[in-house]
């Protein structure tokens, strides 16, 4: 059984956050990754290490910020490990790229598993004020996951025409569900028209393709029912 490549130890953690998120800020053509996925993690790492740091001085060591730690250390670590499930699926990046951001290099040696065949099928894309969800299945034989499939990565873009790359697109979440639920930002007006697009993710980072994007509109929530009294006081 290999080695964790996450340190267990949060002094050595923080290190080698800090060079993936310094490598992943400095070279964002050679570390492609969905929009706003390197920003999200560096913005996680700096409150880990506020926090981390109020939790080293015994004045302010309590055990609300114990937990306020812990939190923003799980953060960082999902994070970290979406961006190292992406990164190892691009066969454009160099091992020698890996290891200067302080991510593992595999071995080649294993039989390799396939990756996944075919790309998802998104079902039942609805949008309910600014609460969008879908469902997700293989191939039409396939009502679970695709075969090799360990997890879902999805995305989302908002505007007319959906891109054609991977950039623009916003990183969701990385799921083993079958179904995605996200809430699309404040303030996004009615008949906005949204895509949303997801690719398996094998046990060992390979990736499938990505699926034909979707698109639904925003609408207005539903009003609130009127009580019975109130409608004949009107």
């Amino acid at each position: 059984m290999g080695t964790d490549w996450i340190p267990g130890r949060e002094a050595e953690l923080l290190v080698k956050m800090q060079t993936l998120s310094t490598a992943l800020t400095a070279g964002p053509t050679v570390y492609v990754l969905p929009t706003g996925l390197a920003a999200d993690f560096a913005e996680q790492l700096g409150i880990l290490d506020a926090r981390y740091a109020t939790c080293q001085n015994e004045v302010t060591r309590s055990p609300a910020n114990i937990t306020a730690k812990n939190e923003a250390k799980a953060s960082v670590i999902r994070l970290a490990r979406q961006i190292n499930k992406i990164l190892q699926a691009d066969v454009n990046l160099s091992d020698f790229n890996k290891q200067a951001a302080g991510l593992p290099v595999y071995s080649t040696s294993r039989a390799p598993l396939p990756p996944p065949q075919s790309a998802p099928v998104i079902e039942n894309f609805s949008i309910f004020g600014n609460r969008a969800s879908y469902e997700v299945h293989g191939t039409s034989s396939l009502r679970g996951k695709e075969h090799n499939a360990h997890a879902l990565s999805a995305f989302y873009y908002i505007g007319e025409t959906a891109p054609t790359s991977v950039e623009g697109w916003v990183f969701v979440e990385s799921t083993t569900k079958n179904k995605v639920v996200f809430d699309l930002p404040e303030g996004t007006a009615p008949n906005t028209k949204v895509w949303v697009t997801c690719f398996w993710v094998g046990a060992r980072s390979q990736s499938s393709a990505a699926c034909q994007p979707v698109y639904s509109y925003t609408t207005h929530a539903a009003p609130v029912p009127m009580p019975p009294a109130m409608k004949k006081a009107a």
